[in-house]
């Protein structure tokens, strides 16, 4: 499902996005943090677009290509045990059809000292295009806003 905007609200915040499309969007983001914790990053290269950047506080990734590196090398973290939760999330249009989206993300890490006490929490922020039906990624970053660890 591609997005109609109305050129007289959109970039508007809060902008009330079609409910499926919202949907679809707030699952792309969840699922890609359920694979991480779940030791199976490498599966989420299918939730980004094939020019997608992933940027973090220490890196900028720059299509599947460096994006798959990087979840791969993630993945290959064992013995790292990780807990990624998603707050205060808000999704809005962009003129061109895309959808946005920022939201705190707290880390835990589960396999650290104090599994209980939040090791990182960063504002994100989101990007997702629809091509031929299917929502993707197309930019995911984060700012740090306090590094706990």
């Amino acid at each position: 499902m591609s997005l109609e905007i109305d050129a007289d609200t959109a970039g508007e915040l809060p902008f009330r996005l079609p409910g499926e499309v919202e949907s679809r969007c707030r699952a792309l983001l969840h699922r890609m943090y359920e694979f991480v914790d779940g030791g199976r990053a490498e599966e989420a290269i299918g939730l980004f677009s094939a020019d997608a950047v992933f940027q973090t506080p220490t890196r900028t990734n720059r299509g599947t290509e460096e994006i798959q590196a990087a979840l791969a090398k993630r993945q290959a973290q064992r013995d790292r045990r990780t807990r990624h939760v998603v707050t205060n999330l808000r999704l809005w249009s962009e003129r061109d059809g895309s959808v946005r989206s920022t939201g705190t993300l707290v880390l835990f890490v589960l396999s650290g000292p104090n599994p209980m006490v939040p090791s990182r929490i960063a504002e994100i922020h989101d990007e997702f295009i629809c091509h031929e039906g299917e929502w993707t990624i197309s930019s995911h970053g984060s700012t740090l806003l306090a590094d706990c660890s």
